[in-house]
């Protein structure tokens, strides 16, 4: 059975992405902006990513037997007494064009709501049979916090929800707005926090039924009535003056203690959650996801608090992984026994040596081949080379996890100044490690692993001055933890590294220049090779040097 899980469509959507499930087994997955080359692919249908994961299974159209949707569109009317558009009355046709995929026959639909999709996506690649749920994002339907319960059957049941105007992701998004950020660069935020101190607890804060006294919206979801008295209440409380963030930009040291005070804010009402939920489920692990689940800092807040023996987190919990949810809320829906899908967080696209040659000749570049990329690569990062490495299938997610990368050495602070000015960042902007997972104990207090640079963690005092360019203000980093098995050339690379520096990790950011989405192709990062200041790209089994 083939299931086609979707997310994004023409109106106020954002992080469109679809996802391939075949039997239990996670096909394919793939974010729209990866190929349409848009950030965040706004009001996109993803026709290209269904496309990509039709060719990657070696399907047509005529092969899916269930359409999933992670959004009740009709509710979303229906709730805030709007007419139903017209292009909504046949989703199958909206989605999977006759004309445009040769389709002759229809699928069968399935309509999942958002909060529900967001849950199944977490419930359903986590290996745990029972479990509480938490969603927390801007907005579903009609709810910005849900409670699920996943039984031991697999189906997921709500147990409680919240109002859109206690929204989190839309308290975060204001902030991010106050300081001159886009709406959703809350990882902007996040990183700007350390450098402040909190001065508020934001205990004026108008109620949630001020904030946002119900539905009944003109448009399809409630960000500006929520967000528009927000910015009024922290134009009243701060008088901070909003300037667009440039690189150029100063930030005041009263924005740096506003976005403490909002990451502060954050993690105290994201651990109310979890109390609560603790409360009405009691059960030993706890599934997160929502587009707040993306706050590394805030998910290392509330594991701290030790109320959940397990927790579960997955690399796409913002709007992008309701295609996976939505795809396993439906293969359970057929199924008497939970659905645990085996899946990699690898599941993007992959191309050919012959693919990379090709590209390389188009872009006039001189590639050489080489058998071991791993070993040289190590070489060069040893010597203090900053390298691209584009190796295997696109990672999930919006954070790079060794597939589509730029790598440096740790060891030398002054490649925060060097890569912040390949990828076009401020640099005020931290830096992840990518750690051998055997030795992430000896690098971190907290001994948990983190493959989808979900958490941040602290550094022991022994390694501070080994590692200073992966290390932000606060004596934090937010690793990813690196097997053999998820990875094995990207293992390779960093043992690699380790046995010529006795250093167990190295620095590893996006393959990405300002602006744009991860690249996908070999076209896309030869572009970004060609007008960056690096050393030498690593891509498949080619290697060029600057």
């Amino acid at each position: 059975m083939y299931i086609l899980g979707v997310n994004g469509w023409n109106k106020r959507s954002h992080d469109p992405a679809v996802a391939l499930i075949k039997d239990n087994e996670l096909i394919a997955c793939i974010e729209e902006e990866r190929l349409s080359r848009s950030r965040h692919a706004f009001e996109q249908i993803p026709y290209k990513s269904i496309q990509y994961c039709l060719g990657a299974a070696g399907i047509e159209a005529n092969d899916i037997d269930v359409l999933a949707i992670g959004w009740d569109y009709h509710k979303k009317y229906r709730d805030r007494g709007m007419a139903i558009p017209p292009e909504t009355l046949d989703l199958i046709e909206l989605y999977l064009p006759a004309n445009l995929f040769g389709r002759t026959r229809k699928p069968e639909l399935d309509i999942h709501e958002h909060h529900k999709a967001h849950a199944a996506s977490v419930y359903h690649l986590s290996n745990v049979k029972e479990a509480a749920v938490l969603v927390l994002d801007g907005q579903g339907e009609n709810e910005s916090t849900s409670f699920w319960r996943g039984n031991d059957n697999g189906h997921l049941e709500r147990v409680a929800s919240f109002p859109i105007g206690a929204s989190l992701g839309y308290f975060y998004e204001a902030i991010n707005i106050v300081l001159g950020f886009h709406n959703l660069d809350s990882g902007k935020t996040m990183g700007l926090a350390p450098y402040g101190k909190i001065i508020t607890p934001f205990e004026d804060m108008p109620s949630p039924e001020e904030i946002c006294p119900g539905l009944g919206s003109t448009n399809t979801d409630e960000h500006t009535e929520v967000t528009t008295p927000l910015l009024r209440y922290f134009d009243k409380k701060f008088s901070v003056k909003v300037t667009k963030a440039t690189l150029q930009k100063e930030f005041s040291q009263l924005e740096k203690d506003v976005a403490a005070s909002a990451q502060n804010y954050l993690e105290r009402k994201y651990l109310e959650y979890v109390q609560r939920i603790k409360v009405a489920i009691n059960l030993p692990n706890l599934c997160i996801a929502g587009g707040v689940a993306m706050n590394c800092c805030a998910n290392s807040f509330i594991q701290r608090a030790r109320l959940f023996e397990n927790y579960f987190h997955m690399p796409l919990p913002f709007d992008a992984g309701v295609s996976i949810g939505a795809a396993a809320a439906s293969l359970q829906q057929r199924r008497k026994e939970k659905v645990t899908l085996r899946w990699s967080v690898y599941s993007g696209a992959e191309y050919s040596d012959n693919d990379i040659k090709n590209a390389i000749q188009e872009k006039k570049l001189q590639g050489v081949y080489v058998s071991t990329p791993e070993t040289i690569a190590a070489d060069f990062l040893s010597r203090n080379k900053v390298i691209a490495w584009f190796q295997g299938r696109m990672e999930m997610g919006a954070r790079a996890l060794g597939n589509r990368s730029v790598l440096a050495d740790p060891r030398e602070e002054s490649n925060k100044i060097r890569v912040n000015a390949i990828k076009g960042r401020e640099q005020w902007r931290p830096f992840s490690p990518s750690v051998l997972a055997e030795d992430m104990a000896e690098i971190f207090d907290e001994n948990i692993q983190c493959p989808y640079m979900m958490h941040t963690l602290n550094v022991k005092n022994e390694f501070k001055q080994k590692i200073p360019a992966v290390i932000h203000c606060d004596g934090t980093s937010r690793a990813q933890s690196v097997t053999k098995e998820s990875s094995p050339l990207y293992y390779a690379l960093i043992n690699e590294f380790k046995s010529r520096t006795g250093i167990p990790l190295i620095l590893n950011t996006s393959l990405n220049g300002p602006g744009e989405p991860i690249c996908c192709s070999p076209a896309d990062a030869l572009d970004f090779y060609s007008r960056a200041n690096f050393d030498a790209i690593f891509i498949g089994n080619y290697m060029i040097i600057k």
